[in-house]
């Protein structure tokens, strides 16, 4: 089950010694407000001192415990990409793939006195007198803020004479997902200047899979097939179930159509070979 309050800022305590697992929710942000804790994670405890800010990945798994001195209060929120839809560009989602799915991604902590872990700080003070939705922009600022620097290329300028290549990968680190969306493939392989055919090459060649897959998986929001039009039907012929019994149109001799076709070979589905295996960091 997914946790919800995606961008919703939460104040936690822990009691003396208490100790907390914290499973993967998408990027967790956790500043230490008040206490003493360590982050226990691959058998290493990491002190987690006041006002530090701890960021972690999709798939890191670990506990927060509690010093015994006294309790532990924090602020956490969680960051789901896949929730944001408009912002980001292909490119960036692969590369937040690319980190969430490293073998053993680790976690961060940055110290009080870098400015994102004030940054932080202040939007906690100050949370009570924000809104909902602006208090959840100031979140998605600071997620993004953290991991920017993981994530973003510098776009390089289009010369004219590039190949169409050059021009996918323009699109792919310049358009949002919402955009593809919006364009056809048609749309799309005319800004590349190529054909249909190769701007889906262009495409398994830059994401590793084909757009029926990715929309089929739900890894890319992909640009849409054009429309197949209808063949128009004739106002003035009746429909079919008033036709008389005797009339041509329902002889299979004079109508040809009406021929059912003969039985197709059946298309057995595939056996899936491959199997997934997880790992679970304790």
């Amino acid at each position: 089950m997914k946790a919800t309050g995606h961008l919703l800022l939460q104040r936690e305590v822990l009691s003396p010694s208490e100790e907390r697992e914290l499973a993967p929710c998408g990027w967790q942000f956790l500043q230490l407000e008040e206490g003493w804790a360590y982050w226990l994670w691959q058998h290493t405890a990491v002190e987690w001192h006041p006002g530090d800010l701890l960021v972690l990945l999709p798939h890191n798994r670990g506990h927060l415990r509690a010093s015994q001195i006294g309790r532990v209060r924090f602020h956490t929120f969680h960051f789901c990409p896949e929730l944001v839809t408009g912002l980001m560009t292909l490119q960036e989602r692969r590369r937040l793939r690319e980190l969430a799915g490293a073998s053993r991604p680790q976690p961060r902590i940055l110290p009080a006195s870098q400015a994102c872990a004030r940054q932080f700080h202040r939007m906690a003070r100050e949370a009570s007198k924000a809104s909902g939705l602006l208090s959840r922009c100031r979140m998605l600022e600071l997620a993004i803020t953290v991991i920017a620097e993981e994530i973003l290329e510098t776009p390089l300028p289009l010369e004219r004479g590039d190949s169409a290549g050059a021009r996918f990968r323009q699109l792919a680190s310049q358009m949002t997902d919402s955009e593809w969306s919006l364009c056809t493939v048609e749309d799309l392989a005319r800004l590349c200047g190529c054909g249909v055919r190769h701007f889906r090459h262009l495409f398994r060649q830059q994401f590793g899979a084909s757009m029926h897959v990715s929309r089929r998986n739900g890894r890319l929001v992909v640009p849409l097939e054009a429309p197949q039009c209808a063949p128009v039907k004739d106002p003035d012929s009746p429909p079919e179930h008033r036709r008389q019994a005797g009339s041509p149109a329902s002889s299979p001799e004079s109508n040809p159509a009406a021929i059912p076709p003969s039985p197709a070979v059946p298309n057995f589905p595939s056996r899936d070979m491959t199997a997934t295996h997880t790992t679970t960091q304790d």
